[in-house]
């Protein structure tokens, strides 16, 4: 590429990339549940802060001071809010529509997140900061979920629960440390000195600690397709090996010895592949019947589905499988159906557009990489899509097309596509 599309010098830290860091932490640690003091909490600060990184990119724009990297994956994520606007057409008949509200507003936030890290992230100096600030605040996460069980943290139905962005549920957070045991461990590999390899593999055996005692299974099933495709890489296949061995012998001492009021995490874990077991699982079943409803939506709306946040006018199923609770105020368990319930289609085809675009573009990051030996990317990149295939796994079990860890993946995947694109 030419000369004038390098990333210039002046490229600097502006209190609108700090104003970022700020939303990256205020999205996954919550003051109100870590730092209460009385009745003085802060409520959803990654909303405060994402206001002033919004300030901070229009006056980054305006003074030309600030490159808005723009792909394929930011055009792709545009056309499914879109169509998620579009689904409202479907609302007439529902006279609440504060869900719908709640949820349009988390797709913009989401937006807005995906924008900022493109524009904040997309040279190599900003993108390690930013990227090495994530892990740091991952880490914090983990420390701050390690002394609440010590404390003797008070368990759901004998499964460890903490707030993680806007979400308090096992199911999320469990997934959420599936996602990064394979960031961790690629950037491991990549690591020369021993003390730094040490801590990140700590990180990725704490991770796989705390998703056992969530014991989710979607997670579970996440992490053994990854660390299988991860072991199959050419690349250090032997020390791969070595890691997921040890990997697998923590996963059974932990498993062992986290036991809730079922059994232990194995004893859970059954219900995934023994029938009779599966089919005494009062969780499983209420789930199938959810897929069931939102097919059934799906097909009474085909094109824009039911609208966003909009299937409690259209449910018909029994109350002891919904706890009474509607369809608005709780997920499907399932992405690919609750989008197509919510946004028909239209917006089904969309998603899987988003999703496609994502991994093109880790492909070609990763091209690149080995082509200059960009090692230092090519581990980031490397564990951010097989993250991905193992949030592709946990969302046929759980709704995920709006959660924060796939935007923060996707947003570092516009990084290093945009650092390849620009050097190359």
């Amino acid at each position: 590429m030419s000369d004038k599309n390098e990333y210039k010098p002046s490229e600097r830290i502006d209190w609108g990339f700090i104003a970022l860091l700020g939303f990256i932490a205020g999205t996954f640690i919550n003051p109100v549940f870590i730092f209460r003091t009385g009745s003085i909490a802060l409520y959803r600060p990654q909303l405060i802060l994402g206001v002033a990184a919004l300030i901070g990119l229009l006056f980054g724009l305006i003074s030309r001071s600030r490159t808005l990297n723009w792909t394929s994956i930011q055009t792709s994520y545009s056309i499914y809010i879109l169509t998620a606007l579009l689904s409202l057409l479907n609302l007439a008949s529902n006279t609440d529509t504060s869900s719908s509200v709640d949820k349009i507003s988390t797709l913009l936030k989401t937006w807005l997140m995906l924008v900022l890290i493109g524009a904040y992230a997309g040279n190599s100096r900003l993108f390690k900061i930013c990227f090495n600030f994530f892990i740091f605040v991952v880490v914090l996460v983990q420390i701050h979920s390690l002394k609440a069980i010590i404390a003797g943290v008070d368990y759901t139905e004998g499964r460890f629960d903490i707030f993680l962005g806007q979400v308090s549920n096992p199911d999320y957070v469990g997934c959420f440390f599936a996602f990064m045991i394979p960031v961790l461990l690629e950037i491991y590999l990549q690591r020369e000195k021993l003390l730094s390899k040490m801590l990140f593999l700590g990180s990725a055996l704490a991770s796989l600690f705390l998703l056992v005692k969530t014991q989710t299974r979607g997670a579970f099933l996440a992490l053994l397709v990854v660390l299988v495709l991860w072991v199959i890489k050419k690349n250090k296949r032997y020390e791969r090996i070595k890691i997921s061995f040890i990997t697998i012998i923590c996963l059974v001492i932990f498993g062992t010895l986290t036991a809730g009021p079922g059994g232990t995490f194995f004893d859970r874990m059954s219900t995934i592949f023994i029938r009779e077991t599966r089919e005494r699982d009062a969780n499983v079943v209420a789930r199938l019947e959810l897929w069931k409803q939102g097919i059934r939506i799906w097909r009474k709306f085909p094109v824009l589905g039911a609208g966003v946040g909009g299937m409690d006018p259209h449910e018909d199923m029994d109350g002891d499988y919904t706890g009474g609770v509607g369809l608005t105020k709780r997920s499907l368990h399932q992405s690919f159906i609750q989008v197509l319930a919510e946004q028909g289609a239209v917006g089904g085809l969309a998603f899987l557009v988003f999703l496609f675009s994502i991994f093109r573009s880790l492909s070609r990051t990763k091209k690149w990489c080995k082509e200059k030996g960009a090692n230092d990317i090519l581990s980031i990149a490397n564990g951010l899509q097989l993250g991905m295939i193992g949030l592709l796994i946990s969302a046929f079990f759980i709704s995920i097309q709006d959660a924060w860890v796939l935007i923060f993946f996707s947003g570092f995947t516009v990084s290093t596509y945009t650092i390849s694109s620009v050097r190359g």
